[in-house]
């Protein structure tokens, strides 16, 4: 009997020590990652950080230890990115899949979630047949993706439902870092594709489709923004949705044009007589602007900002 007890007091004690928060590097000044614009061009470096946004999202929204605050799962992110980023494939599989083992185990309840899955109204899901690539992601790293589907998991630390509408809402998202930190642009990137990836109900009528959107956006996330952070901007409008909008997002950087635009079909209209008014003199402004900026190309500026803040060269007509 004492041996029973003791043994009982001792898993007791193991998992009590399990619940405590996990320390990690101060993260809150930098995440410590950095690329350039050389690796926004490597097909590899892309790959790699594509795999992980998804992989890191689904964890994120599945894996029971994210019920509360024992993990950052912010952190977490910093510590695979300098891992995977620079990875040979099997390289990155492998640290995914000793990350997610690390996280600990879970039970899974497949009949429960079916069960479940019977009295909601679902046209269609979240895609999740990139996790069945074992010619991309191997053979462990799916096969542990595939069970943590149907973990056994009461709350999630980052998800909420309002009570009347059921409408999602995000919990306990830090506002903290620097959009000049490349650990968390790709943070802010990662976080905000897979919050549309999983509840969004209109992920579906994007002109792009949303699986293709890790990809074309992490190149423009690498090097170092302008101010206004216009790659976000352009995040946004991927979803076709009038009702989303930047809480601050000024189209000229930090700098304003003395009129009153509006966007339409890609172009900027003069809308109300100021400084600037309606009609030829509107004309007259857009070749100034024509002209300074084939000035810029000529000489060579256009290229270097692009390259500078794009990681390309954005001087081409094309």
């Amino acid at each position: 009997m004492k041996s029973l007890l003791l043994l009982a007091a001792t898993i007791c004690c193991a998992c009590c020590s399990s619940m405590q928060p996990k320390h990690y590097p101060d993260y809150s000044v930098s995440s410590g990652f950095t690329l350039d614009s050389l690796d926004a061009r490597d097909p590899q470096v892309i790959e790699n950080l594509g795999v992980t946004c998804r992989v890191w999202g689904y964890v994120k929204y599945h894996h029971p230890v994210f019920a509360d605050s024992t993990l950052n799962v912010d952190y977490e992110l910093f510590g695979l990115l300098p891992q995977v980023a620079k990875a040979t494939p099997a390289k990155r599989n492998k640290v995914l899949s000793e990350w997610v083992k690390g996280l600990g185990r879970f039970n899974t309840d497949k009949a429960e979630y079916d069960e479940a899955l019977k009295t909601v109204k679902c046209t269609r899901t979240a895609d999740l047949l990139w996790m069945d690539d074992s010619a991309r992601l191997g053979n462990t790293l799916p096969r542990l993706l595939r069970e943590l589907r149907y973990a056994k998991r009461e709350a999630n630390r980052y998800t909420d439902f309002t009570a009347n509408a059921g409408n999602f809402v995000m919990r306990n998202e830090s506002t903290a870092g620097s959009s000049d930190d490349c650990g968390y642009r790709m943070l802010f990137l990662f976080r905000f594709w897979n919050v549309i990836e999983y509840f969004s109900p209109n992920r579906n009528l994007t002109d792009t489709p949303w699986g293709e959107i890790p990809e074309k956006y992490i190149p423009l996330f690498i090097p170092g923004q302008t101010p206004g952070n216009p790659n976000q901007a352009m995040l946004l409008r991927e979803l076709c949705d009038s009702h989303s909008a930047l809480v601050r997002y000024n189209m000229f950087g930090y700098n304003t044009v003395p009129a009153e635009v509006r966007n339409a079909e890609d172009r900027v209209f003069v809308i109300a007589d100021g400084p600037l008014r309606k009609g030829d003199e509107t004309a007259t402004l857009l070749e100034a602007i024509n002209n300074a900026i084939e000035e810029l190309r000529a000489d060579g500026t256009l290229s270097e900002l692009g390259e500078k803040y794009f990681g390309q060269d954005i001087s081409s007509e094309n």
